[in-house]
């Protein structure tokens, strides 16, 4: 794998998870995503769901930028 793949994987998973507007207005509010889930529960004032979720979101996203530095050494590289 690329370097330019591996940086250009960690912007689209960073960038797609805020941007719940995008289902809503093209699934009709029909399609539940991480930002949307965790949107509706702040909405309702379900705090420690919302709180859950939101961490569960940010290891996922952790873990998913650990293995493409495992995979491509980016310090090395740039």
């Amino acid at each position: 794998m690329q370097t330019g793949v591996a940086i250009g994987s960690i912007f689209v998973v960073n960038h797609r998870h805020g941007h719940f507007i995008t289902f809503d207005v093209m699934g009709g509010e029909q399609i539940a995503s991480a930002g949307k889930v965790i949107e509706t529960r702040l909405g309702a004032l379900q705090f420690p769901p919302a709180a859950a979720n939101a961490v569960i979101l940010l290891g996922a996203t952790m873990l998913i930028i650990a293995v493409l530095n495992r995979i491509v050494d980016i310090r090395k590289e740039l």
